[in-house]
This record gives C-alpha cells, structure tokens and sequence, in this order.
C-alpha cells in the first residue's frame, strides 16, 4: 500500500511526538547522571568535610604535627608548618606510626571506583546538559512543535534538565577543585613522616 505525503507526515510527526513524550519522562541517562551524581557528591562531601584538610574527622587528633594548606590570596597553595616540629616524632616511635597510618588509611578512601571516576562524572554532566540544549534548540526553532502535543511542557522539560545537570556539574568541579587540595595535604604529610622515620633510624628510633 503507498501512502501519500500527507499520511507519511502524518506517521513521522505521531512517532516524534511519542518520542519526545518518553523524553519527558524522566530519560534514562538523565535520572541515571543525577542519581550517580548525587551520591557522589554525598560521598565526597562526606570524605571532605571542610575546606582545611588536617580538620577533617580523620585526621583533627593529629593537626599539631600536620602541614596545613594556605587560603589566602597572597600566599595561596603554600603549605604551613606545623604548629609543632614534626622532628619532635623521632622520639615518639608510636604516634609517628599511628599519623602515618591514619594519613594512609585516609589517602586510601580517595581510590574508591566511584570517587577516581570523578572527572569522566563531570564529563558526562556537561555532554548531557548540552546534549539537552541542543534538542531544546531544535524543537523551539521547528515548525513542526505546533503540531506536537505538550510541545511547551516538553521544552520546559528539556530546560529544566539543562539547568538541574549544569548545577550538578558546578558542585562536582567545586569538589574537585576541594579534592585536589586534601590530596596534595596528605601527600605532603606523608612525605614529611616518612623523613622523619629516615631520620629516626639514624639516630636508632
């Protein structure tokens, strides 16, 4: 049977419609970004509480003999001694081992799958998002969306889930940004107790 043009119009706008209603609905890739998102999020804040890293649960008991992170403008990304010299460890054989332990206990939790796919997270967010905006674009601009029901409900829709992954995306690169500073925090700890440990040995501590 041959359809005239008016039918196979007719067949095309009825499967666009139907294909922008399912859209509407709650999309696959977008309840699965924002829930994965979400829970990342939940799980970073949790690892990094505060925006001084020797604050945090894991390690506040030992910031005496940490090197903390400097904020300010002026001296930003510069590390501060501690408030008591880290050599005064070499005599303290038990304590040196139990802040380095913590400090690696703690590095540990930032290679979880979830937390190392961080950045391929964000990625996602920001493809998704403009991936939105780009069907939002189409629809507006077609003549077409006056022949497809709801077509206002579904570009708010599309809208609507641009704003919400690009306000995801925000708060996983401000993460990021917070990550990378307890990182090298604990990096640099690491590295002060294991001197410490070296120099320890050489006076037999």
């Amino acid at each position: 049977m041959k359809l005239s043009q008016k039918q196979l119009k007719q067949i095309i706008l009825e499967e666009l419609s139907e294909l922008i209603r399912e859209e509407s609905d709650e999309p696959k890739m977008y309840s699965f970004l924002m829930s994965d998102s979400n829970d990342l999020i939940k799980k970073l804040q949790t690892l990094m509480p505060t925006r001084k890293p020797t604050s945090a649960p894991d390690l506040l008991s030992y910031n005496d003999y940490l090197y903390s992170f400097i904020a300010s403008r002026k001296a930003y990304g510069e590390f501060t001694d501690p408030p008591v010299s880290e050599n005064d460890l070499i005599y303290q054989p038990g304590l040196r081992k139990e802040i380095l332990q913590a400090l690696n206990n703690f590095k540990d939790k930032f290679n979880d799958p979830q937390i190392i796919a961080v950045d391929k997270m964000l990625q996602d967010l920001k493809r998704t998002a403009d991936s939105k905006r780009e069907e939002h674009r189409e629809l507006f601009f077609s003549d077409e969306k006056y022949d497809i029901p709801n077509a206002s409900t579904v570009l708010m829709g599309l809208r609507t889930h641009a704003n919400e992954l690009d306000q995801q995306a925000q708060m996983i690169e401000q993460l990021i940004f917070l990550k990378k500073r307890y990182e090298a925090v604990i990096n640099k700890n690491i590295e002060s107790i294991n001197s410490v440990d070296d120099l320890a040995a050489d006076f037999f501590f």
